[in-house]
């Protein structure tokens, strides 16, 4: 039998089983949905209960999506801050619903821990919040919130 008889099968088995780990690999790659950040979302998230926490109504600002809701929040916030003599989470819990990598649906849940200034009342309530972050040319900020309430 001539040589080169021999080492052809020898070549195709090669061949067929690059073939067959490249589609292999393929499979894998396409198969696979991409995971979106999820630090970046969840890190705005606590930057917003930082905020909230140290009663800061500018540092809440700056986390909101540009745009007119920026200036029409900002007497609110002051007004909510001034009705609140401290807020704490406790037991704060961020986890991501939903994340497509322009739009993340951000669940927040704790213990909110709060004194009013005007009563000095204290007390304390589970919360749980759906938060709307988005994603802007690579900058993530709040788009959609929901205040926690004390005593609701």
């Amino acid at each position: 039998m001539p040589r080169s008889m021999r080492v052809a099968p020898l070549g195709w088995s090669c061949c067929r089983l690059a073939f067959s780990l490249l589609a292999l690999l393929l499979l894998v790659a396409c198969g696979a949905p991409a995971r979106f950040d999820d630090f970046a979302p969840t890190n705005k998230v606590n930057e917003f209960v930082a905020a909230l926490e140290a009663r800061d109504p500018s540092a809440v600002i700056a986390l909101l999506e540009p745009g007119d809701w920026r200036r029409e929040i900002g007497p609110e916030l002051r007004i909510y801050f001034r009705y609140m003599a401290a807020l704490k989470l406790n037991n704060k819990q961020v986890s991501i619903v939903e994340n497509d990598g322009g739009l993340a649906i951000v669940r927040l849940k704790g213990n909110l821990a709060y004194t009013l200034s005007e009563s000095n009342v204290q007390g304390e309530q589970p919360i749980d919040v759906i938060i709307e972050v988005v994603n802007i040319q690579g900058t993530w900020y709040l788009r959609s919130f929901q205040l926690p309430t004390p005593g609701t």
